[in-house]
């Protein structure tokens, strides 16, 4: 017994690339024993191998998920917004090739020129008055502007008319744009069929696949107000699966959608002699081409040569190899001539039933299937119609699915250049490939195929559009923007957003809103004074969430306005984030330097610069302001200079710059709370003691 039950897509895992979708099908009450379910309309984009069904409060169990594609009947119909833009489009085009030609018409008025010569005396019409022929050609002359005002007035029409069509073509083009892809047109789609077994309360049947076109960024926003900081973790989540993801549970996971996570299995060492490595795959048994016999000589199915005696094979098949001597099969009896016409059912079948003998000279390599179909050669007369040649065409399990991508892209006639990769494509063992290893995907080719009883890759009317749509998602992608799977570290993180999403299909970013935190903020100052004047404020907090944070760009609001935009590694949990807050102009800081130079040593053959670096810091902020001041001594690896720090007031901590990535050495530290209108005042003092025949690079009074 099989029913339809509708479903509705209730939650949503996006992860780094891909998401996995699950859909809540509606199950009848009175469901029977043994049932299969079919859930309609389910987007081409799904991975079938993918699907995953499940039973929630029942003492039911699925035993078999399988899918299939469902082709609407009818011609493929645009939605209302494609089919708006192609009707505007096509007016454009009208109105712009009519504008085109009264254009080139009223050109042509404009090289016309009456002036012809007024003769008083016309020899052949001697009645003839001058003021009648003057009344002539001032006739033509005012048809000819009658006519030219005429086709600028139309043209003028058609030009607003023409802008008119264009501003509401670019109106339509955008509501296309942002229409999801379900209501632009309409396209197959794929049935899963689920089988239910046993009975009792039917419970809620789930149905769980995985689309590729869909990625997420993450995004934050810092709200800082007083002491409080209001940070809301948000992600820009955009997909093309085919179908809309309507108020659905989205959760966000930076892992990987195709990974195997199976503890591996080790192999057991045997002691013994060496084996021969066997190949994974076997080869196809003998007798298969055997099987089509009766099949093919039926004459009823036979297909009608074609005109000038080529054969070719169907959906793109290979062709048999030319016909030559030793290169078809030959059947007892003689081998007398056959007219083209005499292919009557009685004759094909006496030849069918006949038992058949091969020649054993060698048979040469197959070929690609699209140069096979390229070379057909035509039928010789008295060869039969379904004697093939052996071997002609080689089984697709030959060889892996990317050699038979990569011999298909040479294309061309044989002998094209293509005969290294034709080489490596065919081998006499089977070579493993991962597409023979998904058997949702292969199917039992026909007598049709050039691979006839041989299991082949199914040929997906969807990949090329899995292939698009996640070319387009990948666009969505800006400079600012930080992919999680780049700055997950080692771990992988899930997120769960705190209520509903809705994001459509239409390949463009949509902000969705995934969790909200506070946390207290502690203001900061900070500044350089050997490189600029500038004090810098920054705001230190916490990590408020129970998570750890991806990186991304970070807006900060400071009593809500836009203060400045940034970025963020990645937090761990309990982390600290420090993040700049700009010029701070209420802080002024100076830096001054007084150099002493003087003899040492005992014989006066050292130099000794003393260096008195004096840093002065005055505030005008309301209250007590902490500022780090990041100050550096030199630093030297020569043995003849020695560098000695003769005094720091206040003491100061070592500072190597190591959170920013660039280490630095000699770096100091200073913390000091500056009081407002009042100053505070920083000193180092260090000596330089070198040879006096040395000399500091850029002066030795250069502080």
């Amino acid at each position: 017994m099989k029913i339809e039950c509708a479903s509705t897509i209730t939650s949503v895992v996006v992860h780094g690339r891909g998401a996995l979708v699950t859909r809540a099908v509606d199950l009848p009450a009175d469901l029977a024993a043994d049932v299969d379910i079919d859930i309609a309309n389910v987007t081409l984009f799904a991975e079938a191998g993918s699907a995953r069904a499940s039973l929630e409060g029942s003492e039911r169990v699925v035993t078999a998920v399988r899918s299939s594609v469902v082709v609407p009947r009818g011609a493929i119909a645009p939605g209302p917004t494609l089919a708006k833009v192609r009707e505007l489009g096509v007016r454009s085009e009208r109105l712009a090739a009519e504008i085109a030609a009264l254009t080139e018409r009223r050109e042509r008025f404009e090289e016309l020129s009456l002036a012809p010569e007024v003769r008083t005396v016309d020899g052949k019409r001697p009645r003839d008055a001058l003021d009648a022929r003057f009344g002539d050609t001032l006739a033509m002359t005012e048809l000819l502007r009658a006519k030219a005002a005429d086709l600028d007035d139309r043209l003028l029409a058609l030009e607003l008319e023409r802008r008119e069509v264009h501003r509401a073509l670019e109106a339509a083009r955008l509501e296309d744009r942002q229409t999801s892809l379900p209501a632009r047109v309409t396209h197959p789609t794929r049935t899963f069929t689920t089988r239910i077994k046993g009975s009792g309360a039917p419970g809620r049947l789930l149905l769980t696949y995985a689309v590729a076109a869909a990625r997420w960024w993450p995004v934050y926003t810092l709200r800082i107000a007083k002491e409080r900081a209001e940070w809301a973790f948000e992600a820009i989540v955009a997909q093309e699966s085919g179908e809309d993801w309507s108020a659905v549970a989205l959760a966000l996971s930076s892992a990987d959608l195709v990974f195997d996570a199976r503890l591996p299995e080790l192999a057991s060492l045997r002691f013994g002699r060496a084996q021969p490595r066997r190949p994974v795959f076997r080869a196809a048994p003998l007798g298969v081409d055997d099987m089509f016999g009766p099949y093919l000589a039926s004459a009823s199915r036979l297909p009608a040569p074609p005109a000038g005696g080529t054969m070719m094979m169907a959906r793109g098949g290979a062709a048999p190899e030319p016909w030559a001597d030793g290169a078809v099969d030959e059947y007892e009896g003689g081998g007398g001539d056959v007219d083209d016409e005499d292919t009557s059912g009685d004759m094909l079948r006496e030849r069918a039933a006949k038992p058949m003998k091969k020649r054993a000279e060698p048979v040469p390599p197959p070929m690609p299937m699209p140069m096979m179909a390229q070379m057909a050669p035509p039928m010789p007369k008295g060869a039969p119609m379904f004697s093939l040649a052996r071997r002609a065409v080689a089984p697709m399990a030959a060889m892996s699915f990317g050699a038979v991508a990569e011999a298909s892209s040479l294309g061309g006639a044989p002998g094209g250049g293509g005969g290294p990769v034709m080489d490596r494509a065919f081998e006499d063992e089977l070579v493993p490939s991962a597409a023979w290893q998904d058997y949702d995907a292969l199917v039992l080719a026909g007598p049709e195929d050039g691979a006839r009883g041989r299991l082949v890759p199914q040929r997906s009317e969807a990949a090329g559009g899995i292939a698009r749509a996640i070319a387009s998602i990948d666009r969505v992608a800006e400079p600012r923007f930080r992919d999680p799977r780049v700055t997950r570290g080692m771990f992988d993180q899930r997120y769960d957003a705190d209520g509903r999403a809705d994001v459509p299909s239409d390949a463009r970013p949509h902000r969705v809103g995934v969790g909200r935190a506070s946390a207290p903020v502690k203001l900061a100052w900070r500044t350089v004074p050997v490189e600029s004047a500038d004090v810098f404020r920054e705001a230190a907090l916490e990590n408020p969430f129970g998570h750890a944070l991806l990186g991304g760009p970070v807006d900060v609001y400071l009593d809500g306005s836009l203060l400045t935009t940034t970025a963020i590694d990645r937090i761990d949990r309990g982390g600290r984030l420090t993040v700049g807050m700009g010029i701070d102009e209420r802080i002024k800081v100076a830096r001054n330097v007084r150099v002493a130079e003087e003899a040492a040593g005992l014989l006066g053959g050292t130099i000794a610069v003393t260096h008195d670096v004096d840093i002065e810091l005055s505030s005008t902020i309301g209250g007590p302001a902490d500022v780090t001041v990041l100050e550096r001594v030199p630093v030297t690896d020569d043995k003849q200079i020695e560098v000695k720090i003769v005094r720091v007031n206040p003491p100061a901590d070592p500072y190597d710059q190591a959170d920013k990535g660039a280490p630095v050495r000699g770096g100091l530290a200073f913390h000091v709370t500056v009081e407002p209108e009042r100053k505070s005042r920083l000193t180092v003092t260090y000596r330089l003691a070198f040879p006096n025949k040395l000399d500091i690079v850029g002066g030795s009074r250069r502080g």
